[in-house]
């Protein structure tokens, strides 16, 4: 089986090289998507696509990317439907600042040994429904700036609709509201879906925000006779982890960044992957987990890490 890994990136190259040389490997293929507004020079890109040996790195920059906008979501469908012509057997979301808890090859295994099941977190408790319906029921015209858009919305926007009855979406639509993790793992037959439903998602999505959270759910529900969840929720009420395999701490930051203290736990986590990382805050986190997952099988480079971590070397 071959997988995809779709990779919405940003800055932080030094992450990033390492994110896609960690996942680098003969079953694996990496679409890559650099925001419009990103400042990697020709070189630097030339620097990633010489640091693969196995996998197709397939690199784009088509979409500058906003956050909560619709461009998300755009930027999502693109990578899907540039890896979806090659009929992976699992489609990986990622992030840039991403990185692998597990070595690919366990990866991979993984969810091979899960064929036919979608990682995909969904909540459409009533409580969400109601906190978070606005974000696609309402009309929300600025999303370039998370400080603006909030502050038009909460105090001028939404309350406006509120008060006048908008609704931009029919019944129909909202009864499949549900919100959950963005990244994801999906099933083949799961993507093609999505991209079959793209006019409705475009509908949806159209002057919302942070929807990126939402469609995927939605277009699960829609359909979810057809398709598997791996795990609805987990015993601590957490269900993003278990349902995606993706780790981050909400409790806390927004997501709260890893550092090297958290080596040993995240290394003793049942997660695939994890968000977030920053090569300004800690980059001792990013070259320990990298040299983890790419240790050899007799466990010399595993060894080697926890010396370094003992001596303070990165």
């Amino acid at each position: 089986m071959k997988h995809a890994y779709l990779i919405m990136a940003y800055g932080d190259f030094y992450l990033l090289k390492k994110l896609i040389q960690a996942i680098d490997n003969p079953e694996g293929d990496i679409f890559l998507h650099l925001d419009a507004k990103n400042t990697y020079s020709a070189s630097a890109i030339a620097d990633l696509r010489a640091s693969v040996r196995y996998s197709t790195l397939n690199i784009y920059s088509n979409i500058s990317v906003s956050w909560g906008g619709t461009s998300q979501v755009l930027c999502e469908l693109f990578l899907l439907k540039k890896a979806a012509s090659h009929r992976y057997g699992y489609y990986h979301l990622l992030s840039g600042q991403d990185f692998l808890l597990k070595p690919v090859h366990v990866i991979q295994r993984y969810y091979e040994a899960h064929t036919g099941e979608e990682f995909l977190a969904i909540d459409d408790s009533a409580q969400s429904c109601q906190d978070y319906i606005d974000r696609i029921d309402k009309y929300h015209w600025i999303s370039k700036n998370r400080r603006i858009t909030g502050l038009v919305d909460n105090h001028f926007a939404l309350p406006l609709q509120r008060m006048l009855g908008v609704h931009r979406l029919k019944d129909a639509d909202l009864k499949y509201f549900a919100k959950g993790m963005n990244w994801a793992s999906m099933t083949n037959a799961f993507v093609s879906c999505l991209l079959r439903e793209e006019k409705r998602i475009l509908h949806w999505t159209r002057h919302s925000i942070c929807s990126d959270e939402v469609y995927k759910q939605m277009v699960f529900k829609m359909h979810q006779k057809e398709f598997k969840l791996h795990k609805e929720s987990d015993d601590e009420g957490r269900p993003e982890g278990n349902a995606t395999m993706h780790w981050a701490d909400w409790t806390r930051g927004i997501p709260y960044i890893f550092c090297k203290d958290d080596y040993d736990e995240l290394i003793g986590m049942p997660y695939m992957f994890a968000r977030k990382f920053s090569s300004d805050v800690d980059r001792h986190i990013i070259d320990w987990l990298y040299a983890y997952v790419t240790s050899n099988e007799d466990g010399a480079d595993a060894d080697k890490v926890s010396t370094d971590k003992a001596s303070g070397v990165s």
